[in-house]
């Protein structure tokens, strides 16, 4: 009997949902996240929020401008996410709203499906300043019916680990915390004096 490894099978068909493109304007932490991470996965496909000229990656499709009406958004992402979605084998969501419709209508049948918490979203509007009951309402709803039919949820931190668990019912044998890491050669503490000056900012003057 050998003791040799098996060789590896082929990889894994992903289809990446997203919110938007890094570097688009009025971007963030998710989205950099989401762009890095389909760097890593070479096989995997994705879908976001944006004008077609927001990125010319040959693995990503951009999907209706970030300020239509909402409704024009989920219309023509379920339409990409249902025609995309038939050759992966692995779902990867990283914005609940946007895998909602596509999993009502039976999109991701058949197929794990991997969400990402990075947040309340319902809870994060109303700190937006969206005092509305009935939204807060729909959109926990919402992020409920999909974290709860995921296969399995990733988060960065035990803290939101507990969210999900305590405020979404979500099993917590299926949420993984993966805590994220940082490129030390890319982000390496460098000349001070220079970087004051490439700034603007005096020498003694107070950083935080």
């Amino acid at each position: 009997m050998s003791d040799a490894a098996a060789p590896p099978g082929p990889p894994v068909r992903v289809l990446m949902i997203g919110n938007g493109w890094f570097p688009e304007p009025n971007t963030g932490g998710l989205e950099r996240y989401f762009g890095e991470l389909l760097d890593e996965l070479p096989e995997a496909r994705a879908i976001v929020v944006g004008d077609r000229h927001v990125t010319r990656h040959d693995r990503v499709v951009a999907v209706c401008a970030a300020d239509r009406p909402l409704p024009l958004r989920l219309w023509a992402l379920t339409r990409a996410i249902r025609k995309e979605a038939a050759d992966a084998e692995l779902i990867d969501v990283h914005f609940a709203l946007y895998a909602f419709l596509p999993m009502v209508l039976g999109a991701f049948r058949g197929k794990a499906v991997v969400v990402h918490f990075q947040g309340p979203w319902a809870d994060e509007s109303v700190a937006s300043g969206d005092a509305s009951r009935w939204r807060l309402r729909a959109r926990r709803a919402l992020e409920r019916y999909v974290y709860r039919r995921a296969t399995a949820a990733v988060t960065l931190t035990g803290a939101f680990k507990r969210v999900l668990i305590e405020r979404y019912g979500v099993s917590p044998w299926r949420v993984k915390v993966l805590a994220p890491g940082v490129d030390l050669e890319r982000f390496a503490p460098g000349d001070r004096a220079g970087a004051r000056e490439a700034f603007g900012v005096a020498p003694d003057a107070f950083v935080v």
